[in-house]
């Protein structure tokens, strides 16, 4: 079982993704529409929520590694990757001192660093750049006074 701390926004989205993994709701948002031609190769998804961007990266063929702190996601996520046999691996971690431990062509982190202290994002931040291997993408966003 993998020990998360108390986090008031993991606990947010694990209630908002249960309501969605009903409804089985799934669509890219904008951003994720249009960072999606730029994902190739092997893709590490940090903060990947319910995955609709992982999803869409491995049904090209990448091979996903998918992370969140919410539970219900990651189950969603097992279960489509699954069904779909997907090149995807979908885990449970705690974000706010995971360390990225492997390079990879793609690292995403769509609406994840602004829910940290400013100093954990620069470090997670910095973590991205060092792992991305030459010529891959870093595909970032985070809320700055309300626009993307």
């Amino acid at each position: 079982m993998v020990t998360i701390a108390k986090n008031r926004s993991i606990d947010f989205f694990e209630t908002h993704f249960q309501g969605r993994a009903v409804t089985a709701e799934r669509s890219l948002n904008p951003f994720e529409a249009l960072a999606l031609p730029y994902v190739a190769g092997r893709v590490l998804d940090l903060g990947c929520g319910l995955g609709n961007f992982s999803i869409d990266a491995a049904r090209r063929r990448c091979p996903v590694i998918a992370l969140d702190g919410s539970s219900t996601a990651i189950a969603q996520l097992r279960a489509t990757a699954a069904s779909e046999r997907l090149p995807f691996l979908a885990e449970q971690v705690d974000l706010s001192t995971y360390r990225i431990a492997d390079t990879f062509d793609t690292i995403v982190a769509i609406g994840l660093l602004m829910f940290f202290p400013r100093q954990r994002a620069l470090e997670l931040l910095d973590d991205i750049a060092a792992h991305v291997r030459p010529g891959g993408h870093a595909i970032v966003n985070a809320l700055a006074h309300g626009t993307t």
